[in-house]
């Protein structure tokens, strides 16, 4: 990931203030990865609509934040012992379409720019963390052919989280 893309990225949320957090956590990472050399590999890919870039997706490759999920999901026996992640696989941090462009299949068409790249360049997997106060990330990650690793949705508390994984063999 580059300056410029960082910049596009600021710009698509614009004041968005749902998603505002977004900008927050990428710079956080992306100078983490550029300055202190901790070893985050981050991908943006972005989708137009005419000149205008409308959505983005960020992904990012980090072995040592997946040993640490890895690691959590056994000893929170969420999973048994024998429960790897492929860690030279994807993890999808951020994906993002202006709010006037959702629901015309524009997440999809970004997407699956995302999965097609990721074959490319020969990654067996892309795993995500979505957490949101609807389920809308989620059923579209599902229909994507996401498989559920763990729900940690919480219906009392309005919550709808999972960490997920597409396998791309």
């Amino acid at each position: 990931m580059t300056r410029q893309d960082f910049e596009e990225v600021v710009k698509i949320i614009g004041d968005d203030p749902k998603y505002r957090h977004f900008i927050d956590r990428i710079k956080k990472d992306f100078d983490d990865s550029e300055h202190k050399g901790i070893p985050v590999a981050m991908h943006a890919y972005f989708i137009k609509e005419g000149k205008e870039s409308i959505g983005f997706c960020i992904l990012s490759l980090s072995p040592l934040k997946m040993r640490r999920w890895e690691k959590t999901f056994i000893e929170e026996d969420w999973k048994t012992q024998n429960f790897q992640i492929d860690i030279s696989s994807f993890e999808l941090m951020y994906l993002y379409i202006k709010p006037e462009f959702r629901r015309k299949g524009k997440a999809t068409q970004l997407f699956n720019k995302v999965i097609k790249r990721s074959k490319v360049l020969g990654i067996k997997s892309i795993y995500a963390y979505v957490s949101d106060t609807d389920n809308a990330a989620l059923e579209f990650y599902r229909k994507s052919g996401a498989k559920i690793i763990h729900d940690f949705s919480d219906e009392t508390e309005g919550i709808s989280a999972a960490f997920m994984v597409w396998k791309l063999e």
